[in-house]
């Protein structure tokens, strides 16, 4: 039960990412936590000093995190240090960046509450919009496969967009 419980605060607190057997989060104020699904331990691991709203790893195991200004950073998550690599252009008044995931070929895509999803391509460092999508994204993406990405909209709701076809349902 004590595992069921702080697996369910961990994912009520703020974003995480599975790796292996273990899920490592942020809060609100920028500390990574990870917590063991194997025997249920929690361990802080740094303080990034950033309030980032999402993060995410690639292939190669660089983590990265999104704050609500779309500032992305890629981050050590064992003593905390940041360095930003790009800014997504910003957002209408009272929105915020929100959504960060990256693809099998290390492309991170960024999203917040104005429906815009952009992407940057951490090996080339080009970016753009890929789409308005007309959702709010409130939080999460992750991919189901290499061309659909699923994304948590306004009302608890998942949105399912294709890459490939820029075909996007609710």
């Amino acid at each position: 039960m004590k595992c069921i419980i702080a697996l369910i605060l961990a994912l009520l607190v703020q974003t995480f990412h599975c790796v292996g057997q273990d899920v490592i989060f942020n809060d609100p104020f920028g500390k990574l936590y990870e917590f063991s699904l194997q025997d249920c331990s929690l361990t802080f691991l740094s303080d990034t000093r950033r309030q980032l709203t999402d993060i995410a790893y690639d292939t190669n195991g660089i983590l990265y995190g999104i704050d609500i200004m779309g500032n992305i950073f890629i981050l050590n998550p064992t003593d905390g240090s940041s360095s930003l690599i790009f800014t997504l252009p910003p957002l209408p008044p009272g929105s915020e960046y929100n959504s960060l995931t990256i693809d099998h070929n290390n492309i991170l895509y960024g999203m917040g509450l104005d429906g815009n999803l952009y992407f940057y391509d951490t090996k080339d460092s080009s970016s753009g919009l890929i789409a308005d999508l007309n959702i709010q994204a409130i939080g999460d993406m992750v991919f189901m496969d290499k061309d659909n990405l699923l994304i948590l909209v306004s009302g608890m709701k998942l949105f399912k967009y294709n890459k490939t076809t820029s075909q996007g349902s609710i």
